[in-house]
């Protein structure tokens, strides 16, 4: 199966979420919601880069995914959010501030169904290393303590979740080329804040409704394939895991550097089978 490169142009709604500068996100519309005025599914892409200022939903490598993702007719939801300094203390975005800010986005999505054609009972998600942490996180709220300040009693559902090349265990820092960005993340060790790591790490919060696919490279010197595996030992047995052998940490996605054709081909084939296969709208 071969899936072509979309050329198609596509204009982003800017749309702010919240009152800080990087509380906002690009929604991109199908053809089928704007000519058709149907309910299109909706796609949200969080982008990775370790939680830091120095990447952005735009320069990240998960924005080659936005035309594929149209194309197949999703509405997509590219989210950005309050990040860490990338040198030095994390004093722009002390812990809740990242999760806080991933899901007031996901949330906002309920406001934005009363402007805009898409459907709230088809929602996904799809992150890349540290967007794949906060993606799984995003679609496994609801088991979220009470006493955590990050519960909310009505997070909107996610049904299908993809991870690529996910940081999926945050008490494994060492599996990281950069494992003190965890601690900063966060705020402190697991042993310190052992709330807080409950309340975050995708590798402590199940939610059995939510389908869930995890892909990561055996080469991955940058999140390692360990991250996936501890994911895996401590996960229910419906997680979907593709470990693929030759695959690095951005080889799937293509960027100014090194990425395979053949890896980018497989990937889109992933997303094509497994979200559209529980959907009811295409």
């Amino acid at each position: 199966m071969t899936i072509v490169h979309s050329n198609q142009k596509i204009s982003p709604i800017r749309i702010q979420y919240g009152i800080e500068a990087a509380q906002f996100g690009d929604l991109y519309l199908p053809d089928a919601s704007l000519l058709l005025r149907e309910l299109s599914p909706v796609m949200i892409l969080i982008h990775g880069g370790y939680w830091k200022d120095n990447h952005d939903l735009n320069s990240y490598a998960t924005s080659q995914l936005i035309p594929e993702l149209v194309a197949f007719g999703w509405a997509v939801w590219n989210i950005e959010y309050q990040r860490m300094d990338s040198i030095g203390d994390n004093l722009k975005a002390p812990w809740p501030r990242v999760f806080a800010d991933v899901a007031m986005a996901v949330d906002s999505l309920r406001l934005m169904a009363n402007t805009y054609l898409i459907d709230l009972h088809n929602v996904s998600a799809i992150g890349h290393s540290a967007g794949g942490c906060l993606a799984l996180w995003a679609a496994n709220r609801r088991q979220i303590a009470v006493t955590s300040p990050l519960f909310t009693t009505t997070p909107l559902f996610i049904n299908s979740v993809m991870s690529i090349g996910g940081v999926l265990s945050l008490t494994h820092p060492n599996d990281l080329c950069q494992p003190e960005q965890i601690m900063k993340l966060m705020g402190g060790s697991e042993a310190e804040l052992p709330e807080r790591y409950r309340a975050c790490d995708p590798s402590q919060l199940f939610d059995t409704q939510v389908r869930t696919m995890i892909i990561h490279g055996e080469k991955d010197n940058t999140v390692n394939i360990h991250q996936a595996l501890h994911y895996a030992e401590a996960a229910p047995t419906n997680i979907q895991r593709e470990i693929w052998p030759e695959a690095d940490h951005f080889s799937m996605l293509p960027h100014s550097g090194v990425w395979s054709e053949h890896q980018w081909q497989l990937l889109l084939k992933h997303i094509s089978q497994f979200f559209l296969s529980r959907s009811d709208a295409f």
